[in-house]
């Protein structure tokens, strides 16, 4: 789930909502299921959804809605748009009606293929009407808002994706700490590498270090303890660097990492993407799962500062 904030943008009608579901994600979904979460005509949140199989379709978005509804009672939602974004029309009727039949206060279900959108009236859909999602005033308006989307999730994934060129570099580095000392202050040794990493330039023995580094409870968490909105941007691109230099256990930390610093600058898509990674690496990681309860409640980055104590006590845990 993501939530930020974001400005007003007028939207008129079904073509507009869908043209800003990117947007407001980060990221053009396919084969997705969306929830766009009102209090009154504030936004609250859009969470998303992989569209699964049509074996379990119904329990997926069944699923999906029990999430979306703990989120509305939370927020004091009162209007929830869904929207499914597939190829396969009678998939999404069907997750359709699964999600407008569980309660949730929604006000409109929506079905786009891309180039076509059509609305669930009863239990039917309605004949197609096309729509161009970047022509239409809700998009164009969220574009000089600055909310340009990666244009597929694919490109967010790319991001954090390991990179073997990267990977050996760093092993070249990893030669140069033989003679590492583990009985020196892990927490002032990560600091001191983070903030040289942030000024440049990355060498291949910082990013070595850093992986390893990463691998220490204390010294991990006053990595993320380094983070504020004001310098996540810089801790984000440390991090990716490190994250894709390394694989398994080496690669956990540092993606979670990156998580954080995308959360902390309001990209919540991307901070997913380094939650699948951290996970893909080292399942049972629970740094990760930490992570991804935070994005799972869509809290709020702006509340940073009285998060950080519960943070850091159920980080010790992870």
């Amino acid at each position: 789930m993501t939530s930020a904030s974001v400005p007003t943008i007028r939207a008129t009608g079904p073509a507009d909502l869908l043209a800003l579901v990117p947007y407001l994600l980060g990221f053009q979904p396919e084969e997705s299921i969306c929830a766009i979460l009102l209090s009154g005509s504030q936004l609250k949140l859009t969470a998303r959804v992989d569209l699964p199989s049509v074996e379990v379709v119904e329990a997926a978005a069944d699923g999906f809605g029990h999430r979306v509804a703990e989120q509305a009672e939370r927020d004091q939602v009162d209007q929830i748009i869904v929207a499914v974004f597939s190829e396969d029309g009678e998939l999404a009727r069907r997750a359709l009606l699964e999600l407008v039949g569980a309660g949730l206060p929604v006000v409109l279900a929506l079905h786009s293929d891309g180039s076509q959108y059509r609305v669930l009236e009863g239990e039917e859909m309605t004949p197609p009407q096309d729509y161009e999602p970047s022509a239409t005033i809700a998009a164009a308006s969220a574009v000089a808002a600055g909310l340009a989307p990666v244009h597929r999730r694919d490109d967010l994934l790319a991001m954090v994706d390991f990179d073997q060129d990267q990977h050996h570099d760093a092993m070249e580095g990893a030669r140069c700490l033989d003679h590492f000392d583990e009985s020196q202050d892990l927490r002032l040794l990560m600091r001191r590498t983070v903030q040289a990493a942030i000024r440049g330039p990355m060498l291949p023995r910082d990013i070595a270090l850093l992986a390893l580094l990463a691998l220490d409870i204390e010294a991990r968490d006053s990595a993320w303890l380094m983070m504020d909105r004001t310098n996540a941007q810089d801790h984000l691109t440390v991090w990716l660097t490190v994250a894709r230099a390394m694989k398994e256990s080496l690669a956990a930390g540092p993606a979670v990492l990156a998580g954080m610093a995308a959360w902390l600058s309001g990209n919540g898509a991307l901070a997913w993407c380094c939650v699948d990674r951290a996970q893909d690496e080292f399942e049972g990681y629970g740094f990760a799962g930490l992570l991804a309860e935070i994005l799972d409640q869509a809290l709020h980055p702006d509340n940073w500062v009285e998060l950080r104590p519960q943070l850091m006590e159920a980080a010790q845990a992870a």
